[in-house]
């Protein structure tokens, strides 16, 4: 069995985004990074706005999501959220991002997850 590491919102923590090199080791290692929608929009700080562009823009982010601690995070960030990501990577990329490399997931029993890369 093998298994892929998701990491969540790595924009957030302070420490990759001081040394990216740990960042970097983790995705050059098969990490998939999934950036939190609030963090695209600012809500997490400016800091984490910068990383999470500077990730999405370096096709290295493999889905955008909700923290999913209130549901109501979708509906208040989600739409700008793909908003700003279409700008800055297009449309194909967002939709990728924001759904379409997620639903690969879903729809895989077993061997999916390595169908699965950041969006280019």
């Amino acid at each position: 069995m093998v298994f892929t590491v998701i990491i969540a919102h790595p924009e957030r923590c302070r420490k990759l985004a001081a040394e990216k090199r740990i960042f970097e080791d983790m995705y050059d290692n098969g990490c998939l990074m999934q950036i939190d929608a609030a963090s695209i929009i600012g809500v997490n700080g400016w800091g984490a706005r910068l990383f999470a562009k500077e990730i999405i823009r370096s096709h290295k982010a493999a889905f955008v999501a909700s923290d999913a601690h209130d549901p109501e995070d979708y509906s208040k960030y989600y739409v700008e959220a793909y908003k700003r990501v279409q700008k800055w990577v297009g449309r194909d990329a967002a939709e990728g991002l924001f759904g379409k490399n997620a639903q690969k997931i879903i729809e895989c029993i077993s061997g999916c997850i390595e169908n699965v890369t950041a969006t280019p």
